[in-house]
């Protein structure tokens, strides 16, 4: 799975602000091609919602809700990156994850999959 490293080390989902205007998917799509470079993604279908407090640029600390997808490409060669990400499997998404909700979730769906 493709996950971002955040700026304190671990690993987190890609993600971001929903633009006006803009749909769920949408946002996904664009947040995932600004921080990877990614290009010719498709959504395939939304696999949930992980719902944790983070710290905004303010320093406000808000809950987020954070819509993930399972995307696809046929082009893995990126233009330039906003941030440092990799492919990753389900153990080492699970020792590198850093927010104890977005792990969960994680778990939770990989069971979903092996039943």
């Amino acid at each position: 799975m493709l996950l971002v490293k955040h700026e304190d080390g671990f690993l987190v989902f890609p993600k971001g602000h929903i633009n006006k205007g803009e749909t769920e998917e949408e946002a996904a799509l664009r947040e995932v091609k600004e921080e990877t470079g990614l290009t010719e993604l498709r959504a395939i279908k939304k696999l949930g919602t992980v719902t944790r407090l983070s710290k905004e640029d303010t320093g406000e600390v808000v809950e987020k809700a954070i819509h993930l997808f399972l995307l696809e490409t046929d082009n893995y060669e990126h233009q330039s990156a906003k941030e440092d990400y990799g492919w990753f499997n389900y153990i080492e998404a699970m020792n590198g994850l850093g927010f104890v909700e977005e792990k969960q979730f994680l778990k939770e769906y990989w069971q979903n999959l092996m039943m």
